[in-house]
């Protein structure tokens, strides 16, 4: 089962996430800056903000007069002109070539439990990070990305985030900032640092060493950002292959998860790319 399935399971009430893929009529029923949102408690419609509630609170949506789908026009009236969608995403077009000649999505997340030090698994589809802090043994899952095959003559790497307006599966609740920090490996490859094993256990000592390389906080972006590329990061080292340390910053519960798109057709035939890049000058 993927993590997006375990967590739509346990959080339902709580997440908001515009419509996950395969692209899907109810895209058009929604006028920018508005995007369609199902909520746990079955509220469904367009809304430019979360309209998701807690278990105890009704969702709804504070637009006036815009929640739920646009009517269907009546004889009297034309639907709106709109302008021609394009057939496949290209906004990554705007810091990355389409050869990706100078960037990386090939990334692997090990996803890591302070509370099962055991646990270990690992994903190049999907990300999930995850606390709780109200809890007194501060709960986390964390995720450790590891990015390979960066050219010999990289330089000035730097992570990027890049979601398109629609077509991924993308979910926050609550705080979505997220510190990032980059890990020590010497001359080994992650797995082999790790013991072949990542776990919360075997990643301990390399996490205690991890270089901040940034903060950057994906809070809402679904609803208020769409179709756009964010970094927070200092430039640091290039190497062959890159571990980045992935954990909430903010003290109070969130989660953030999200489809890492690496080729067109992985998740539906509009979405090219999405997720963690890592960009670099040759």
């Amino acid at each position: 089962m993927r993590s997006s399935t375990t967590f739509l399971a346990a959080a339902a009430t709580l997440l908001s996430f515009a419509a996950a893929t395969p692209l899907e009529a109810r895209y058009e029923t929604c006028i920018a800056p508005q995007q369609w949102h199902i909520c746990g408690d079955g509220w469904s419609g367009c809304c430019s903000v979360s309209p998701c509630k807690g278990p105890s609170i009704a969702s709804n949506c504070p637009d006036q007069g815009s929640s739920g789908p646009r009517p269907t026009p009546t004889e009297d009236e034309s639907p709106p002109a709109t302008s021609a969608k394009p057939e496949v995403d290209e906004g990554w077009h705007e810091f990355c070539k389409e050869d990706d000649s100078q960037c990386n999505w090939n990334a692997t997340f090990y996803h890591i439990k302070n509370y099962d030090e055991d646990y270990a698994k690992n994903s190049t589809v999907s990300f999930f990070v995850w606390n709780d802090s109200e809890n007194t043994t501060e709960l986390r899952r964390d995720a450790i990305g590891v990015f390979q095959n960066i050219p010999d003559d990289a330089k000035n790497c730097s992570l990027y985030f890049y979601n398109p307006g629609q077509g991924t599966y993308y979910g926050v609740h609550n705080s979505g900032a997220l510190d990032m920090a980059t890990l020590d490996t010497g001359d080994k490859e992650f797995v082999d640092a790790v013991g072949g094993k990542a776990n919360w256990k075997s990643t301990a000592e390399l996490l205690k060493d991890g270089k901040e390389t940034g903060t950057l906080d994906l809070n809402n972006w679904g609803w208020t950002l769409g179709e756009k590329s964010l970094t927070n990061s200092a430039k640091f080292a290039c190497k062959k292959e890159i571990a980045i340390h992935f954990t909430l910053s903010a003290p109070e519960e969130g989660s953030v998860i999200f489809d890492q798109v690496r080729k067109l057709g992985q998740v539906n035939n509009f979405v090219q790319r999405a997720g963690w890049v890592i960009k670099y000058d040759l």
